[in-house]
């Protein structure tokens, strides 16, 4: 059997089956459907206190539809720290008044799920010389 009728053959299983078997072209990937957040809430934040020695800090939320500083939501935010578990002690530096990124995620807490709000940035301890 040649090339193009093997090439063909598999082809038309694949029809038969409902797969397509081409791969995804530039042009495919732009008008396809957006992928689903699947609950996931992703929101601003302006910050309610300075950075401390834990890893969580507290914020107030802007209205995810009016964009609107909603000041009585006073909420913990949880922060990933390479190297350490104080924000006091990590870069960015997170100061009142300063906005970022928050987003609401599932957290297995002693058998309970629960959601919590976590920044989106990364920070990093400080170096020893860095003050």
């Amino acid at each position: 059997m040649t090339i193009q009728k093997d090439i063909n053959r598999r082809a038309n299983q694949f029809k038969q089956k409902g797969i397509n078997e081409k791969h995804p072209t530039i042009k495919n990937i732009q008008t396809s459907s957006p992928i689903p957040s699947r609950g996931v809430e992703i929101r601003r934040a302006k910050l309610t206190a300075n950075a401390g020695a834990t890893a969580t800090i507290t914020a107030n939320l802007y209205n995810a539809k009016t964009g609107i500083l909603d000041e009585e939501t006073e909420i913990t935010v949880y922060c990933n720290i390479s190297g350490g578990t104080a924000l006091n002690e990590a870069i960015p530096v997170l100061v009142i008044g300063q906005e970022i990124v928050v987003e609401k995620l599932p957290y297995l807490n002693g058998g309970t799920l629960e959601q919590r709000w976590y920044c989106q940035g990364i920070f990093q301890t400080m170096p020893p010389n860095c003050t």
